[in-house]
């Protein structure tokens, strides 16, 4: 259950993200990462969640931190 959800909710949380990134501050969009993290990790255990944490930071970075579609991140803030 714990890599169903890494391999389809990041996805869809992203999406959902992407779709409301100008009305949400980064911190929430990140709130919300960890959140999903948390409970793949509660289900999954240990592997899944670094998994499930690493793919999101990149999801993170590639689709919602400026400049995107690049892992370049222009703000110090952001790293």
């Amino acid at each position: 259950m714990a890599w169903l959800l890494t391999v389809i909710g990041l996805p869809a949380v992203t999406g959902l993200a992407a779709a409301f990134r100008h009305r949400m501050e980064l911190s929430t969009i990140l709130l919300l990462f960890l959140s999903l993290v948390l409970v793949i990790a509660a289900l999954g255990g240990r592997w899944v969640a670094a998994v499930a944490a690493v793919a999101g930071s990149l999801l993170v970075n590639w689709f919602l931190v400026d400049p995107i579609h690049t892992f370049t991140i222009t703000e110090p803030q952001n790293l």
